[in-house]
């Protein structure tokens, strides 16, 4: 169960970086919203991509974060 939450949350982190870089959303508020209104997202953690920066996953697969605390 923990190998397929990893390799899920590793892949999304991957593709909310590709569609940054391809400009199909402005910003990672976009992805934040439309994964909250759209996929159903916790709202309360604070959206995906915030998400993804505390656990650690966008600094270990992009070396970089999305948010700037």
């Amino acid at each position: 169960k923990e190998e397929i939450i990893e390799r899920v949350l590793t892949d999304l982190t991957r593709e909310i970086d590709l569609i940054m870089q391809e400009g199909v959303v402005a910003d990672t508020r976009d992805v934040d919203l439309a994964m909250i209104m759209g996929a159903g997202w916790p709202f309360f953690m604070g959206g995906v991509t915030m998400y993804l920066d505390m656990a650690g996953y966008t600094p270990k697969v992009l070396q970089k974060v999305f948010f700037t605390f």
